[in-house]
């Protein structure tokens, strides 16, 4: 009877462990974007809502993430419609749209990182580095980290499609 107790809540507690993980994921907490597919484009901010930036490089526009607004009032970084930049980033596909999860964003020389080399979101706990600041738990207490800081808008890096409208 004991040992038939014991493996039933070892069971329990190995099912409750595997949700956890797999709801962090669900909400992108802490993934790395895809560095396979890294490309740097060269072009200007033709519109910037945080979380989102359109960049127009030659005939092509990008629905660029620029990942939590909280991360940007804490590093004081900002981006202006009109900037010319230099985005070295990730892209993905979704129909007409083409998105890019930028690693770094050069504007007038200055180089804002928003993933380490490994393509880690710098404000997901795990691509911290030492000058960039920790970020704050108030910035986590709606429980949708994302990269995009609890808009709602269901995240899924590679390829998904957040809801533009609403956040």
């Amino acid at each position: 009877m004991k040992r038939t107790f014991s493996i039933m809540l070892i069971v329990l507690a190995v099912g409750a462990v595997s949700l956890v993980i797999a709801q962090g994921r669900a909400q992108g907490q802490g993934e790395a974007w895809d560095t396979d597919e890294v490309v740097t484009l060269d072009g200007v901010l033709t519109e910037v809502e945080r979380p989102y930036a359109t960049l127009k490089a030659g005939d092509v526009s990008y629905v660029v993430h620029l990942g939590p607004p909280w991360y940007w009032d804490k590093t004081g970084y900002e981006v202006n419609a009109g900037d010319e930049v230099s985005i070295n980033g990730q892209l993905s596909r979704d129909g007409d749209e083409i998105h890019l999860y930028p690693h770094t964003i050069v504007r007038d020389g200055e180089t804002l990182r928003l993933a380490n080399e490994d393509g880690v979101p710098v404000w997901s706990g795990r691509g911290s580095r030492e000058d960039t600041p920790p970020p704050p738990a108030a910035g986590r207490g709606n429980g949708r980290g994302g990269c995009c800081g609890g808009c709602g808008g269901g995240c899924s890096r590679g390829g998904g499609r957040h809801a533009r409208r609403g956040c």
